[in-house]
């Protein structure tokens, strides 16, 4: 019989919270504050004070925590049984300058002597797939194609009848880059390269890598930052992409991807910052956004999240799991002069 006063004051003892380091990994400066404090959060709060047992994904550019242990079957582990034999088509990505961008020294990765390999374990997985770059994919999705065709012939404007008509008509300039279909990635991976991988195969395979990393680990849940940059100056430079780090949340685009639950609660606040600059292309026709060197402080600390998540169907662990954690450290603050937050004491 559990003992109800440790239920109380424990209230995650015997659930199990994988952090995601691939969502922390400090590719900036401006990086390392959020990072760092959201560790020690998950730590001292999920750990320490409410009792779950805490295990870590393992990521090359993250530092492994020797005060956590390891996941035993990884992101990567799944992704390596799982995409060969369902999305082999994925291996056929390149970059903008046509080359594999999932390359493999001393194997041809679109042969299936390379995809057998790689499903029993004997041949490596790139050094380039892992959840941050699953997360940046741009996937074909055909039926957004048809929909938006179907809308366009059924709206009656003289001029702009299909996509083709669209875009020979665009005056903005993003929306030829776009590949032409909104919600499509007009048969490219967002980096130049060609990509034929089916949005609706990759969300059957991601689930299965969720469910599959779960179950080897006994997860109940998932935890990592919902975002490690500070906010940017509106109007002003955004934190550049960084090896798949994107400058917006972390992954709000992978759960959607996979139809899985999220919550994300608020975690503390912050005030370190390295401003985003502007910097002249050598042709001094465009504007590039670099990350900020010079450290500053917020006038006013900025809230920053904990983000938590599960495979579909998790709902329940992950409200237990938030609800708790508010609970333990009411960091909603209301601003001044703002009334009190309700709910709140």
């Amino acid at each position: 019989m559990v003992d109800a006063s440790s239920v109380a004051s424990k209230p995650l003892q015997g659930m199990r919270i994988g952090i995601v380091r691939e969502f922390m990994v400090k590719h900036t400066k401006n990086d390392v504050a959020i990072s760092d404090q959201l560790d020690k959060e998950i730590k001292s709060v999920l750990r320490d004070k409410l009792g779950a047992e805490l295990v870590e994904s393992v990521d090359p550019m993250y530092a492994d925590d020797a005060t956590v242990p390891n996941m035993k079957y990884t992101f990567q582990d799944a992704l390596r049984e799982i995409l060969p034999a369902v999305v082999p088509e994925f291996f056929q990505m390149t970059t903008s300058s046509g080359e594999l961008e999932f390359a493999v020294h001393g194997w041809d990765v679109n042969s299936n002597d390379y995809l057998i390999a790689l499903a029993l374990g004997k041949a490596p997985l790139s050094s380039k797939l892992n959840l941050r770059r699953i997360s940046s994919v741009g996937f074909s999705n055909a039926s957004a194609g048809f929909a938006m065709n179907e809308y366009l012939r059924e709206r009656g404007d003289a001029r702009i009848k299909d996509q083709a008509s669209l875009t020979a008509n665009a005056k903005s300039e993003r929306l030829p880059q776009l590949g032409g279909t909104p919600g499509s990635d007009g048969g490219r991976n967002g980096r130049g390269g060609q990509s034929s991988v089916s949005y609706l195969k990759m969300q059957v395979v991601m689930r299965m890598v969720i469910q599959k990393v779960m179950s080897e680990n006994h997860l109940d849940a998932f935890v990592n930052p919902e975002q490690t940059t500070p906010p940017y100056k509106l109007g002003g430079p955004g934190e550049p992409e960084v090896n798949n780090r994107t400058s917006a949340s972390c992954c709000m685009g992978f759960t959607a991807l996979i139809g899985a639950p999220e919550i994300d609660v608020p975690a503390g606040y912050e005030q370190v910052t390295y401003d985003p600059q502007y910097v002249l292309s050598e042709d001094r026709k465009t504007y590039a956004e670099v990350t900020g060197t010079t450290k500053s402080m917020l006038p006013n600390p900025m809230p920053i999240s904990l983000m938590f998540w599960a495979g579909p169907g998790n709902e329940p662990a992950l409200i237990k799991t938030a609800s708790a954690y508010e609970e333990a450290t009411h960091h909603r603050i209301p601003p001044k002069d703002f009334g009190p937050v309700p709910g709140e004491p």
